[in-house]
């Protein structure tokens, strides 16, 4: 092909752009947990994983529960409260961007998809190894970058943010995008298959599963209730209920109503050595040392 070949490059418009990341914040609070409020001159949206919360802004006063994201434009007063009997879990994000489309956001919330929250989840997990500072403390107001991060870190937490604003827009306005990596069958009947299987290990959480009891349950081949949790979660289906059991078990150690003791047992461990051994595994902390993290907040 020669030089004169008539080709052309063609610019690619990017409607909202993350110009720099504030904070990323995942936190487990403890119930009865209050944030007196704050301003700031840039963007944040606070995601509730868990729990239920009372968020209070200028434009007013509002119950987000477990799924639900809202948005607080810059200089917006914004202050939580728990509410209920169960320790929230809450996701902060705070960024700067000036895109004019990002006036769209003000005073919004949503209730978020399955594919949204996957990317507050892959933006959650991309910071552990992109920062050094630790996302579960709130007085952190810079970020300390890993040197050694693995490479493109700091590229995808900017890519899956700017993926979850545009979605949301895009959602707003009546735009229905095709499904590019599996077919709607394909999807649909992995999901039926996923909350059959978390429906259960969540009714027996505090039970002994094996392989064998849920795919007994569930009627599910075992090759292939491994290769959907896998795909989804990178991991198999034993190593998730295990990990849903220690999630539990941080909830029970916010909650401070029992001891490690009293957790261990409910939750169908045979000795508190071995849950100890295993929630260290999971968490990367002992169950006293994770009780002591959440002592400030």
């Amino acid at each position: 092909m020669s030089g004169n070949s008539g080709y052309k490059p063609t610019s690619l418009q990017c409607e909202i752009v993350i110009n720099s990341v504030i904070t990323i914040h995942y936190f487990e609070y403890r119930i009865g947990f209050e944030f007196l409020g704050e301003r700031h001159d840039f963007w944040e949206f606070l995601y509730v994983d868990k729990g239920t919360v009372e968020v209070t802004t200028d434009n007013g006063t509002f119950t987000m529960e477990s799924g639900m994201l809202i948005f607080h434009k810059p200089m917006e007063f914004h202050s939580i409260r728990a509410l209920g009997n169960k320790a929230p879990n809450l996701v902060a994000m705070s960024f700067t961007s000036k895109s004019d489309s990002m006036k769209f956001f003000e005073h919004k919330q949503y209730t978020l998809n399955e594919d949204e929250k996957k990317l507050i989840a892959q933006i959650i997990a991309e910071s552990k190894d992109a920062y050094l500072s630790a996302i579960n403390i709130p007085s952190i107001e810079k970020m300390i970058k890993n040197p050694h991060a693995p490479f493109g870190s700091f590229q995808i937490i900017k890519q899956n943010l700017e993926r979850l604003l545009i979605d949301l827009h895009r959602r707003d306005t009546s735009y229905t995008k095709s499904d590019r990596d599996v077919s709607i069958k394909q999807k649909n009947n992995r999901n039926i298959i996923l909350c059959s299987v978390l429906n259960y290990m969540e009714q027996n959480i505090n039970n002994k599963l094996t392989v064998k009891d849920i795919c007994q349950h569930t009627m599910v081949g075992k090759s292939k209730l491994q290769d959907v949790f896998f795909k989804e979660f990178g991991h198999g289906v034993i190593e998730h209920f295990n990990r849903m059991k220690m999630e539990m078990a941080k909830e029970y150690i916010r909650n401070e109503s029992m001891n490690f003791t009293e957790i261990s047992c409910l939750l169908g461990f045979e000795s508190i050595h071995y849950f100890s051994k295993k929630f260290k595994m999971i968490n990367h902390m002992t169950p006293t040392e994770y009780a002591l993290s959440i002592k400030s907040f």
